[in-house]
């Protein structure tokens, strides 16, 4: 049996036909881990998110390691949440995840689907900010 069907029946996600969004999600991460891909899928499916645009967000910001470090001290977690701006949880991986697809809709939402404008806000309103915002774009665009 395909390692990718057994996980999906064995965790009790949604059945075949979305095998392959689980599988490009898989593919696409950085320091691949089960367990991270299964997360990453469900916050996209609940925050209705193209799953390669939070794949391709979090490997931006962590390489999905979680012991990544940031370079601001108020910086945290695979997804690089502000904690000075967001009080969400961040703690566990599974919310590490979460919480990055709870902000990337947040700005989704603000720029009315514009993802482009989104990155740029998630990523912050500045000349590196934009930089790595349309560096994500570019990336998000080649796995699309």
């Amino acid at each position: 049996m395909d390692i990718f069907l057994y996980l999906i029946l064995s965790y009790n996600l949604p059945k075949p036909h979305y095998l392959q969004e689980f599988k490009t999600i898989y593919t696409n991460m950085y320091n691949k881990n089960i367990a991270k891909a299964i997360y990453t899928y469900q916050a996209s499916k609940a925050y209705n998110i193209d799953s390669k645009l939070l794949t391709t967000l979090i490997n931006s910001e962590s390489s999905y390691r979680a012991n990544s470090k940031h370079s601001l001290n108020y910086v945290s977690g695979l997804a690089g949440i502000n904690s000075r701006y967001w009080n969400i949880p961040n703690k566990s991986i599974k919310e590490q995840i979460f919480a990055g697809a709870y902000v990337l809709r947040h700005y989704l939402n603000r720029y009315k689907g514009d993802t482009l404008k989104a990155l740029t806000a998630y990523k912050g309103i500045s000349n590196l900010g934009r930089r790595q915002a349309k560096d994500v774009y570019k990336k998000y665009l080649k796995i699309s």
